[in-house]
Formats: C-alpha cells, sequence, structure tokens
C-alpha cells in the first residue's frame, strides 16, 4: 500500500470539496493546512490564504485582517504577493502535526515551493511517519504560473521534482480528480481506513 495520497485535476471542480467531505469524521485527527479562497460581496475570488486543516473552510468573506494571505488580486487585475506567509505561518502548519495520524496539504506544488525553508520542510513531512492526503498543483498549472502571473520559472522545475519524488522517494500516489468517480472515492475510503481503523 502506499503512504501518500495526492489528487489532481482543475481548479475548482471539486477536489477540495471531496477531501473535507471524507475527512470530516477524522478531522481532530489531521494535521496540516487548507487553502481558502477569500470572496467579494459577489462572490469573485479576490484573494488566498493558508489556514490550520482541522478549521479553515474552503471559502470566506475578505478581510484584509486575516493572517496566512498570500496573494491578493486587486482591482486592476494585478497580483500582490505575499511569500512570506509560507515562512512563517506555512513552517507551522507543517511542523506542528504531533500525535497526529495523517497531514492535509492542500494544495501543494505552486507558489509555496518557492520558499526555501517551506519546501525543505515540506520535503521532511513526506519523508516522516505521518502519512500525507491532498492536492497538487498540476504541471501545466505550474507552467502557467511561470510563464503568465509573474512566478520565477523555477517554479515548473520545482513542481516537476515534488511529483518525481512524490511518486518514487515517498511511496505516494497521485490520482487524476473527475467529478462523481465511485472508484476513485472508494481508493480515498480505503486508504483512510488503513489509517484510522486500525491500531
Amino acid at each position: 500500500m502506499y503512504k501518500h495520497l495526492f489528487l489532481e485535476g482543475p481548479i475548482q471542480k471539486g477536489k477540495s470539496t471531496l477531501l473535507r467531505e471524507m475527512l470530516a469524521p477524522y478531522m481532530d485527527e489531521v494535521g496540516g493546512f487548507s487553502s481558502q479562497r477569500l470572496l467579494d460581496s459577489q462572490g469573485k475570488t479576490i484573494a488566498y490564504r493558508i489556514g490550520c486543516a482541522g478549521n479553515t473552510s474552503l471559502t470566506a468573506p475578505f478581510h484584509d485582517n486575516y493572517d496566512g494571505i498570500f496573494r491578493i488580486i486587486t482591482r486592476r487585475g494585478t497580483a500582490l504577493k505575499y511569500p512570506d506567509v509560507f515562512d512563517n505561518e506555512g513552517l507551522t502548519y507543517l511542523t506542528q502535526n504531533t500525535g497526529k495520524k495523517l497531514i492535509l496539504l492542500d494544495e501543494i506544488g505552486g507558489a509555496e515551493l518557492l520558499n526555501y525553508k517551506f519546501r525543505n520542510a515540506l520535503y521532511n513531512v513526506l519523508a516522516g511517519d505521518i502519512p500525507c492526503i491532498g492536492v497538487i498543483k498540476q504541471e501545466v498549472k505550474a507552467k502557467f504560473m511561470s510563464a503568465t502571473a509573474g512566478y520565477e520559472k523555477t517554479l515548473l522545475s520545482y513542481n516537476k521534482e515534488l511529483r518525481n519524488s512524490l511518486i518514487h522517494k515517498y511511496n505516494g500516489r497521485i490520482f487524476q480528480f473527475k467529478r462523481n468517480d465511485a472508484a476513485l472515492r472508494q481508493e480515498i475510503e480505503v486508504f483512510l481506513c488503513g489509517i484510522f481503523m486500525t491500531e
């Protein structure tokens, strides 16, 4: 059996929603982090933040006093980036998982990999004793971010390295997400049962 399970697929199609639904009975024993979309009064995403896996909803109304905001989209359409978040709040969520049976990483493979401390901590988590579940950014999305969103071109190589290491070094699996995929749901259920239903 593999140690880590990750989903990939187009954005806002239900990957994180599925994981939240299936993890709900176990959240007290889950560490890690979740990415949250912050919405304006019309329901449009205008910012992103990182929060504790156990109590961070997928979306919330935008407030600029939130901790963990790493990207804000201005009215002009430009992006304000706050990468230090990953080396502060991000490191906390990666390293404070004592007593947890599972670590949620939702999501990895994007801008956070440009931060050396966070990247190293992430690899330490994957090499550690606690299994992980989460969402990993598609390679094509990392390529798009490097080409058009103002992120360093090394982002794509970091994404490729992470995906390769996850599979070949850390005994992980990456599954292509499809909405209403009964086989994938069963795969996740078996994975979770192997963690939470055994001593």
